[in-house]
């Protein structure tokens, strides 16, 4: 080796910087000498491999064995060696951050292939057998489809891999197991395979909880049931994660017609004002839990790369934003990779050339100070090290020269809070709305409004004494409470709503009751897409049922009990006269009559509520004096009494 290194000085280079800028690395080198030969070796180090390169490769290896156990050594092996490669090639500077990124997604693909062709072929066949579609004809179909970073062609050196699987039939194998059973086993062992840490390593962790319901959802659906769950359940996290979505293993086919299949939900064509609204509303309020949650662990948010503000989150989620709202209609910004989009935002003017040449430039460098972070160890860090010593090793891994003239880390610093600072700006700038906009009000921003002097100086123009308890129930009645979150299509009914809700709420005696006792009625009776609708049709309706909660405890409370009460509202022709004594008394002896052996006393109690219900509205609507009320009051007492006296024993 010293022979070597005297002979060809231009190899010390490649092996101080992995023994001084990796412990990952230089740990690799150690247990597998070997690997030298390939770093030292330029037509390895210059050459970028495709993932059907890699899948060659691993597919010469894997086939000198035969156990499972054994392949799935080569690939752990595979996967530590190039990963040595690639570090190199970005450490030398021989390859960018996008060519870094786009050889690890290839590796984590080429892996993943061959791993489930590994599980599909040694695992579950013989258990299992081979899963058929409906007619039993032909093998049932299945694909992987890789999201996030690897969606994107984006992985780092320590990225988890985000993947949800797909097939398409739920029938059966053809030893009659359920395919359903046969696919979550085998997803079971991708993971385990993909994830397990052993002597070799790992080959990838794998994370599943961008799948439908996240961690509570099943572990893979029929593309069917992926389509009736993101028509009618599916919520803007999920349309803004599906951006990255594409097919990385498996049937590479029946994955296109996949997202094929989820393009209409992601980039939806027809988009109103509020559902715009609501896109940035709910980016915007995501981001701030992200580093709410990060204080709240203790960390540092400037030195965090990824999450902390301006950092790469932010940039995505910039992206992200535009790309839903404006997707549908410019196919070319449908790209799953960041800077691909960025490109594409720009060149369809959505973003101005200085914003969007400041992001491209923040991404490629916080990725780059991100890998910087992961190569060191191979642990899923973010942050830059508080320590002085460790940061400016960190400012020499990335590139910057520590010179008599130049400080390493002063330079890095300045540079990195430049392009942070930048991309906070773009970021607010993009996702920033008002509560009141030039549309008028913006229900989405002022549901996720935090600043408390903000909120009660708007709602306060609704009358309302308590804005905070106000907000949250118009929460309540938008997104559901208890657990139960209402789909994306009773939220948009409810938006169109609150605007005419708001406005007849304000001219209710008492808005805040009104509002606690709507709520609580919704509540009671449920089918709430019908219900806003009914009252975005006929406002006339809500107006007198906001009148009503907002007048009288005792008939709010009756509302509750009862919500049957309601149809009376919607008749107007029931409060628009009294009755007279002779018709009460006509009514109360038909139910007296007809009611069934013990039933009589319950069903006359409800005549008479439904009567006081229809009574008190026609003097809350102003359709009958305070003497006719009394009167038509007294009226129905004396009808009731007659009615059920002949029945006293």
């Amino acid at each position: 080796l010293y022979q070597l290194l005297r002979d060809d000085p231009f190899l010390i280079r490649p092996l101080i910087l992995s023994f001084g800028a990796s412990t990952y690395l230089s740990e690799t080198l150690i247990r597998k000498p070997e690997y030298f030969y390939d770093i030292i070796d330029a037509d390895v180090m210059q050459t970028q491999k495709t993932s059907e390169i890699m899948y060659q490769e691993l597919a010469q290896s894997i086939s000198r064995f035969a156990s499972v156990e054994q392949k799935l050594r080569i690939l752990r092996r595979y996967k530590r060696r190039e990963t040595l490669r690639i570090g190199l090639r970005d450490l030398l500077k021989i390859a960018d951050v996008e060519t870094t990124t786009l050889e690890l997604s290839n590796l984590a693909e080429a892996a993943l292939q061959h791993c489930y062709e590994i599980g599909r072929d040694q695992v579950m066949k013989p258990k299992y057998g081979t899963p058929l579609n409906e007619e039993g004809d032909a093998p049932c179909r299945f694909a992987i489809i890789g999201m996030g970073k690897l969606g994107g062609y984006e992985l780092n050196f320590s990225s988890d891999i985000d993947l949800i699987f797909v097939y398409s039939d739920d029938a059966r194998t053809d030893t009659g197991n359920e395919n359903t059973e046969y696919f979550a086993r085998l997803c079971e062992f991708l993971i385990k395979a993909m994830s397990e840490i052993t002597s070799d390593g790992y080959v990838f962790r794998v994370d599943i909880r961008l799948r439908p319901e996240s961690s509570a959802g099943v572990i893979i659906r029929s593309m069917e049931s992926y389509e009736s769950y993101y028509e009618g359940w599916g919520d803007l996290w999920e349309r803004q994660a599906l951006i990255k979505a594409r097919p990385v293993a498996g049937d590479m086919a029946f994955g296109e017609e996949f997202i094929r299949m989820i393009q209409p939900f992601v980039y939806q064509r027809y988009l109103d004002g509020v559902t715009l609204t609501e896109i940035k509303a709910d980016i915007r309020r995501t981001k701030a839990r992200i580093e709410e949650r990060l204080v709240n662990e203790g960390a540092n948010l400037e030195r965090h790369v990824k999450l902390g503000p301006g950092g790469i989150r932010d940039i995505e989620f910039t992206v992200q934003c535009l790309q839903m709202i404006h997707g549908a209609k410019r196919k070319s910004l449908c790209s799953h990779n960041t800077l691909e989009a960025i490109t594409a935002l720009k060149e369809n003017t959505l973003l101005d050339a200085e914003d969007a040449d400041a992001l491209a430039a923040a991404y490629r460098f916080l990725r780059t100070v991100e890998n910087c972070i992961q190569i060191e160890a191979d642990q899923q860090r973010y942050a830059i090290p508080e320590g002085e010593t460790e940061a400016r090793e960190l400012a020499r891994r990335v590139g910057y020269p520590h010179t008599s003239e130049t400080d390493a880390l002063e330079t890095f610093r300045a540079d990195y809070r430049r392009h942070t600072e930048q991309v906070r700006a773009i970021f607010r700038k993009i996702t920033t709305t008002s509560i009141e906009s030039a549309d008028g009000l913006d229900i989405g921003i002022l549901l996720s409004e935090e600043d408390s002097q903000q909120l009660e100086t708007f709602l306060s123009t609704f009358r309302f004494e308590n804005a905070r308890e106000a907000q949250r129930l118009l929460k309540q009645l938008a997104n559901g409470s208890d657990g139960i979150q209402f789909s994306p299509n009773v939220r948009r009914t409810f938006f169109k709503l609150a605007p005419t809700l708001l406005n007849v709420l304000r001219d209710s005696p008492n808005p805040d009751m009104a509002l606690r006792y709507l709520s609580a009625f919704t509540d009671k009776v449920g089918a709430r897409s019908s219900y806003y609708t009914m009252f975005a049709e006929k406002p006339s309706t809500l107006e007198v049922l906001t009148r009503v909660c907002g007048t009288s405890l005792y008939l709010a409370d009756m509302l509750i009990a009862s919500p049957e009460l309601f149809d009376l509202l919607t008749v107007p022709t029931l409060v628009e006269r009294s009755k007279t004594l002779t018709e009460k008394q006509e009514e109360a002896l038909q139910i007296v009559a007809e009611a069934p052996s013990g039933r009589m006393l319950s069903m006359l109690r409800r005549y008479k509520n439904d009567e006081i219900w229809r009574i008190a509205l026609r003097n809350i609507l102003g359709n009958a004096t305070l003497p006719t009320t009394t009167e038509e009051l007294s009226d129905l007492a004396e009808a009731a009494l007659q009615a059920i006296y002949p029945e006293i024993e």
